[in-house]
């Protein structure tokens, strides 16, 4: 059961199609979704992330506050908490996963939002198998969040199955005996109407003409539509610190401040492009005298988690930069 919930934490990343969060074999929809809606994915909402970090009370502390501070941010300062980096506590999709994957359930993804009080879990199956399991993953989720002092959520289940999952794992399977290195590959619909097989490869492959020939001799050999090739070349390392950063850094931090309502913290963003960003969106007002105060705290404090000796696995030698935003949406700690 350990090794199932990592692997579920593992494979769940910051894409996000609708209200669904998915594994890294759909980014590519996402991305083509978004370019058509005409909005840039430079910036990453991680409000929908999954990794929950428990903050201990103990860790709680107060700071000493000028004569002038209003009392309603003084309140706001001085709560503040102690960032936990301790990453050794289940998420609460982890544990809400662990008894659905005891009873059988294959588990795609799950969401928890706390400002939204609701919990979004995808089934890998058919709608037919979903309403044969409906009734039972919610109360077994139910059952779940009431243990946890989390019995005010709505829980809504979705089905998800991949199209041509036996082409996609077909065309894996080969192209890995060809010692392509495949970041992602899955078939999708563009705007036409067509069958596309979309990939993605390392930037330094070179042997995209032969790929592209092999990919429709294999495909049109044993389907009876017709699918047209399109391969884009990832920045493997660039990748690499994306998902670090969404995994180990933005996600567990936009838990902790967005589930702690002492932060006053709406939701966090981030980019890793040109290099990495953290963008915390908050609910104080700019107008308020101590909201600069707020943001050097916060700001403070999560510089701590992120300089810690727990975190240096996970930050490498990146450098970053961190930028508070009031609910107003206007920078705060600069």
């Amino acid at each position: 059961m350990e090794s199932k919930l990592k692997n579920l934490k593992k494979s769940m990343t910051t894409t996000v199609l609708e209200d669904m969060v998915f594994d890294r074999s759909l980014e590519l929809k996402i991305k083509e979704k978004m370019e058509r809606d005409n909005r840039s994915h430079f910036r990453r909402r991680v409000t929908r992330l999954s990794w929950s970090i428990a903050i201990p009370a103990i860790l709680f502390t107060a700071f000493v506050l000028s004569a002038n501070v209003s009392p309603a941010v003084a309140s706001v300062i001085e709560k503040i908490p102690y960032l936990n980096t301790l990453f050794t506590q289940p998420s609460m999709e982890e544990k809400l996963a662990a008894p659905l994957q005891e009873k059988g359930f294959n588990i795609k993804g799950i969401n928890v939002r706390a400002l939204q009080n609701d919990v979004l879990i995808v089934v890998l199956g058919s709608n037919e198998y979903l309403e044969g399991i409906k009734e039972e993953v919610i109360a077994i989720t139910e059952s779940t969040l009431r243990a946890e002092d989390y019995d005010k959520y709505d829980v809504t289940v979705k089905a998800y199955m991949e199209p041509f999952q036996e082409l996609t794992d077909h065309l894996n399977s080969e192209l890995s005996k060809q010692n392509f290195d495949i970041h992602s590959l899955l078939v999708t619909d563009d705007e036409k109407g067509n069958k596309v097989i979309r990939v993605e490869i390392p930037h330094t492959e070179n042997r995209t003409a032969f790929l592209e020939e092999s990919i429709l001799h294999m495909a049109n050999e044993s389907q009876k539509e017709k699918f047209l090739v399109k391969i884009h070349k990832v920045n493997v390392a660039k990748v690499e610190q994306e998902n670090r950063w969404a995994i180990y850094i933005a996600s567990p931090l936009n838990d902790q401040l967005t589930m702690d309502k002492e932060f006053k913290v709406k939701s966090v963003s981030y980019t890793v492009n040109p290099s990495p960003k953290l963008m915390i969106h908050t609910l104080v007002s700019a107008s308020e005298p101590e909201s600069k105060s707020y943001a050097e705290q916060l700001q403070k404090r999560i510089t701590e988690m992120l300089e810690s000796d727990e975190m240096k696995e996970y930050l490498k030698d990146d450098s970053y930069e961190i930028e508070i935003y009031s609910k107003e949406d206007k920078l705060i700690n600069r």
